[in-house]
Order: C-alpha cells, then sequence, then structure tokens
C-alpha cells in the first residue's frame, strides 16, 4: 500500500508543482500536504500552488494561476508568439468586462477590459513542461495591435 506522503511526492515528481485543484481531484490529503510544507519539502509559490524546493516556476505561468480570466494580450502577446524583441516593462492581459482591475493593477499587469470578442482566438503556450499559458492567436494579436479601436 502506497502511503500519504509517496502518493503526493508521485503526483509532484510528474512536473514538479501541483494546484489545489489537482490535489482535490486526485483524492490527495491536504493536511498531508500542509506537514510537508511546513518541514520545508516542498514550497508555497502562490496561494493553491505548491512546488519542489529545486523547480523553477516561470513568473507568466504564475500569474495566469493567480489571473485565470486573464489573457496575455498586445505586446505581451507579440512577444510570447516570439514577433517582438522588446520584453515588455509591463505584462498586458485581456479580462471579460466586468472583472474588479484592483488586485491586477497591483500585480504590475495593464489590464484591458473587453466587452466583446474576449473569448475567441485563445491559444495555450508551454513555457515549461506542465506550464501552460493562455494568449490570443498571432492574427487577432496583430490586428489588434495594427488597429486597437477594433
Amino acid at each position: 500500500m502506497v502511503d500519504k506522503r509517496e502518493k503526493l511526492m508521485n503526483s509532484f515528481n510528474q512536473y514538479g508543482f501541483l494546484t489545489f485543484k489537482q490535489v482535490i481531484d486526485e483524492n490527495l490529503h491536504y493536511k498531508t500536504l500542509l506537514k510537508m510544507l511546513a518541514e520545508g519539502k516542498i514550497d508555497a509559490e502562490e496561494k493553491g500552488l505548491y512546488r519542489l524546493p529545486d523547480i523553477y516556476l516561470d513568473e507568466w505561468f504564475v500569474l495566469q494561476y493567480r489571473f485565470p480570466k486573464g489573457i496575455f494580450s498586445l505586446e505581451t502577446a507579440l512577444w510570447l508568439h516570439g514577433l517582438s524583441l522588446t520584453i515588455p516593462f509591463n505584462m498586458t492581459m485581456s479580462f471579460p468586462y466586468g472583472t474588479n482591475t484592483k488586485n491586477i493593477k497591483e500585480a504590475d499587469i495593464c489590464p484591458i477590459i473587453l466587452r466583446s470578442h474576449y473569448s475567441e482566438g485563445i491559444i495555450e503556450i508551454e513555457r515549461l513542461p506542465g506550464q501552460f499559458i493562455k494568449v490570443y492567436e498571432v492574427e487577432r494579436v496583430l490586428v489588434e495591435c495594427l488597429c486597437p479601436a477594433i
């Protein structure tokens, strides 16, 4: 029989990190996770995002996890698609109408609030193994950058 710690470590070994949703979905024991956190065997990157001490979590992935409704757009998306040589100073993310932007702005993200067409043209890019971020497809990004009033 596999004990709780081994089961938890087996889940960590796939990509080196776990989310709280994965802990619940895989029927893992949260108290065991908290004990391992207290012992220093794992680290908490964000609320509900845990990683092994020797694993690097991409800052883009962490922001995507923190703001799941956000989609990387405009200059940020150009850079992520490899169409810009300039690394954005502030990340730009698009959000659906009605999103509270207080915490987003505090995280130094430039929020774009969209009333329509928010969910059109979303793709996922894998930054590091298992670390996916949502970004608008190249064609949409180019059109938005060239004609921002559309």
